[in-house]
């Protein structure tokens, strides 16, 4: 399965996609702050990064630029067409914006 880095300031937002990734068998690491995110990715090679925009230390617009080519879905409340043209424009993958549900099965 996948190796997702988590990189959310809201814990209990943060803690909710991990047990949800887990179920399935992904492997996650999980990160509240930009610049400790720069700092891992460019440490450890993953294969999908969850980024939400507004964080502390750097936003996800500073911290797509500064990160190693790795697949980044942007996970934010951040809902204008403008943020989400510009979060794709900086090579975001995807764009989802909270509140998004999980599904149970």
């Amino acid at each position: 399965m996948a190796s997702i880095l988590i990189v959310e300031d809201d814990k209990p937002i943060n803690e909710l996609i991990a047990r949800n990734l887990k179920l399935v068998g992904h492997t996650c690491e999980q990160i509240y702050d930009g610049l400790q995110a720069v700092t891992l990715v460019n440490a450890k090679k993953f294969d999908l990064i969850l980024l939400d925009v507004m964080l502390p230390g750097l936003d996800g617009f500073e911290v797509i630029q500064r990160i190693s080519p790795t697949p980044v879905i942007f996970l934010t409340a951040k809902d204008n067409i403008g943020d989400r043209i510009h979060g794709l424009n900086m090579g975001a993958d995807d764009y989802i914006v909270k509140p998004f549900d999980t599904l149970s099965y």
